[in-house]
């Protein structure tokens, strides 16, 4: 089961303005869509990556310095029936702590700004960090059905689109072995005869590559399911199908 801990109070990198920071102190997987582009969406949400509010400086929560947990009791009020038999008011926290904004997923422009500003000795490992938001935020579109529809404009989807992956297939291809996210790249990019070549050398037992082969088969370059939960039908729908994850078959 999925558990919220205490908020925590950040402050941005660029400018020291405070940030909430929404804590979970225990993680279920139950509810989780897993896709092809390697995108796990969840009715939990969460965000490891943001915008200030204040000076619109991107950055990535783990580079924010920590400053506090917002106590418990500031995050509600006691009623005043509760007030009349004894229970504290919350208490008081600083002027500043008040006026943090609350951290929230990037928008696509804030994803680009990340990209176009990283310094170039980043390691390759964080370039594929931002460049897999980028990616994701694109393939948005393909997820309609599940989500809501994120505007992209054509600016930025003729701009970045298509580099972006030719990227994220070079830093996939340096990383040795091929991956079920090389298959997928080449999948996306419509280069079907190289995914299926590289798909053979891929770890049979990976979950996902039967479907993953089925929409090469037909030549589909779309994002697509792989793996869904039944935690949301058997656990709050009341129903029981005896396992909490089915992967797709196409």
């Amino acid at each position: 089961m999925t558990r919220l801990a205490t908020p925590s109070i950040i402050a941005c990198p660029h400018c020291q303005q405070l940030a909430v920071k929404k804590g979970v102190s225990s993680f279920s997987t139950g509810g989780l869509t897993r896709w092809s582009d390697g995108y796990a969406s969840s009715w939990l949400g969460g965000t490891l990556f943001t915008r200030c509010w204040s000076c619109h400086g991107v950055f990535w929560l783990e580079d924010a310095a920590y400053v506090g947990d917002m106590p418990y009791e500031t995050q509600k009020r006691p009623g005043w029936f509760a007030r009349l038999f004894g229970a504290n008011e919350p208490p008081e926290i600083s002027e500043n702590w008040r006026r943090a904004f609350p951290i929230e997923p990037p928008d696509i422009d804030a994803i680009v700004v990340g990209i176009e500003t990283m310094s170039r000795d980043v390691t390759k490992a964080m370039e594929q960090r931002h460049r897999r938001l980028l990616w994701w935020k694109l393939n948005d579109r393909d997820r309609s059905e599940r989500r809501a529809v994120h505007s992209v404009s054509r600016a930025i989807i003729d701009t970045h689109e298509e580099n972006n992956l030719l990227r994220l297939l070079e830093l996939s291809i340096d990383e040795g072995a091929p991956t079920i996210e090389t298959v997928e790249i080449l999948r996306e990019l419509g280069r079907f005869d190289e995914s299926r070549l590289v798909l053979e050398r891929v770890d049979q037992n990976t979950t996902g590559l039967e479907i993953i082969a089925k929409k090469i088969a037909v030549k589909d370059s779309r994002v697509c399911v792989i793996q869904e939960s039944d935690y949301l039908r058997s656990n709050m729908l009341g129903g029981d199908n005896g396992q909490e994850d089915k992967e797709f078959k196409g």
